[in-house]
């Protein structure tokens, strides 16, 4: 599943790119995690969302091969269901441009 209605956008630094974006991931794992039963516990507080897809909108000084308007998937520990998420350039993956939002979303996990 994909919830689709929340906005992510990303602040950049110069190892990390930005990301706007439409669809976040909504999966068994996350349920998990949020329950604190997950191989992985965050300290609480934190937001959940393990997949993102967007635009970028900034990216950091040291980043190649991505710029602003890229479209772009990203898998992350935690934080996907921000309104504003920091990506590192390593996680993050191009979409092509017949492929929607929500798609991308879940493709990683497929």
């Amino acid at each position: 599943m994909c919830y689709g209605s929340r906005r992510l956008r990303a602040q950049a630094s110069s190892r990390t790119r930005s990301a706007s974006g439409s669809a976040a991931g909504v999966n068994f794992a996350d349920s998990l995690m949020v329950g604190g039963t997950y191989q992985v516990k965050p300290p609480f507080p934190f937001t959940p969302g393990l997949e993102a897809a967007g635009e970028i909108v900034e990216t950091g000084s040291t980043v190649d091969g991505l710029q602003t308007g890229h479209r772009v998937q990203a898998v992350l520990r935690n934080g996907g269901y921000a309104e504003e998420i920091v990506l590192d350039a390593a996680m993050v993956a191009p979409i092509f441009e017949a492929m929607d939002f929500v798609t991308a979303t879940a493709f990683p996990v497929a």
